[in-house]
């Protein structure tokens, strides 16, 4: 009989906790969901970026930077293909699964090295903490912030209602008397992705996602270049600004924008190095032309860059070879730029 009392009170805490995860899961669920959905996209995404990465032939790449690589060559590759699903006439959750296969096919054997390179950098925690925490708090507001429901107009208006249009159609079309559909849409075309999936949180979390990959390209390649000290002031500062973190929980592809510059910019950098290193002008180039068709002002990289290449090419003494970069240079960022021409032509 002394048993009955604790068969008792195990039943109650039994019920008691079906109970609680019954009225918790509603509320848990708007974020939890797309945070699974977050972390999952973007490792198809990256272990297609890192298959991309490996055949450019570069070298001088560790784990961790050849998982930086690939994660921001996913987004672009999710960007992408969903341009193309949506070109085609196939915003469908069906085909939307279908390409998130072929990320998964793509770079199936990349995904544990990705995932056995995200460990942290324990030197840096254990000299460091509390820039490492400086930089690190803002980075976890952002993403606590982005479980709010989108409400900016600019959200509203275009960022949001473009892509929920285009999935009404089915396709990629031009709504009338909406000027904003002729604008370069790489962005959107992630937020169209996360709509299928059924949470406009998750198009949120891809800006954030962004915002985190560019602290990551400051801190993974400027300390090659600065002083710790130094790349840690520079990251410190962007995780800091008012209107990257204003930007950074929602949908203003400002901070995609961000990351596709400052990986151009500085993968540029390092091909300047090392120029028989052509891979990091392929990567400098694809990283340009995804930003270009994403905002039009990011052009003013892609001429910027042009421009370095073309001075280097008249003051070069091997001007067929430099002339020969310059082409593979903007014939990348076209080719990337010129699906959005096409488009809004």
């Amino acid at each position: 009989m002394s048993r009955w009392p604790a068969a008792a009170a195990g039943l109650a805490a039994t019920l008691a906790a079906a109970a609680l995860a019954d009225s918790a899961w509603p509320a848990l669920r708007p974020g939890v969901v797309p945070l699974v959905l977050l972390f999952l996209t973007t490792l198809l995404a990256t272990g297609s970026g890192r298959a991309v990465a490996g055949r450019l032939g570069l070298t001088d790449l560790s784990e961790s930077q050849k998982t930086l690589v690939g994660a921001t060559l996913g987004l672009g590759l999710l960007s992408l293909g969903t341009f193309a699903l949506g070109a085609l006439g196939l915003f469908r959750p069906w085909a939307a699964s279908a390409l998130l296969a072929l990320l998964w096919v793509a770079g199936y054997a990349e995904l544990k090295p990705a995932l056995e390179s995200l460990a942290p950098d324990r030197s840096l925690l254990e000299s460091r903490p509390l820039a490492a925490a400086a930089i690190a708090l803002p980075l976890l507001l952002a993403l606590w912030a982005c479980l709010m429901p989108p409400h900016q107009y600019d959200s509203l208006v275009y960022h949001l209602a473009l892509p929920q249009d285009y999935l009404l159609a089915g396709r990629l079309f031009a709504p009338e008397g909406l000027l904003f559909a002729h604008f370069p849409q790489n962005g959107e075309m992630l937020f169209t992705l996360a709509l299928l999936a059924g949470s406009d949180v998750l198009a949120q979390m891809y800006v954030w996602l962004a915002f985190v990959l560019s602290i990551a390209w400051l801190f993974a390649l400027g300390r090659r270049e600065a002083p710790m000290s130094a790349v840690l002031l520079a990251c410190f500062l962007t995780a800091t600004h008012s209107a990257v973190l204003l930007t950074a929980s929602t949908t203003y592809v400002e901070p995609v924008v961000m990351l596709w510059v400052t990986a151009g910019a500085l993968c540029f950098e390092r091909w300047r190095q090392v120029p028989a290193a052509r891979g990091w002008l392929v990567l400098s180039a694809a990283f340009i032309g995804l930003a270009l068709g994403t905002k039009y002002y990011a052009g003013l990289g892609a001429i910027a860059l042009g421009l370095r290449l073309l001075w280097r090419a008249v003051k070069s003494q091997d001007r067929p070879a430099a002339l020969k970069d310059l082409a593979l240079f903007t014939g990348i960022v076209t080719v990337l730029f010129a699906p959005w021409l096409i488009k809004n032509w």
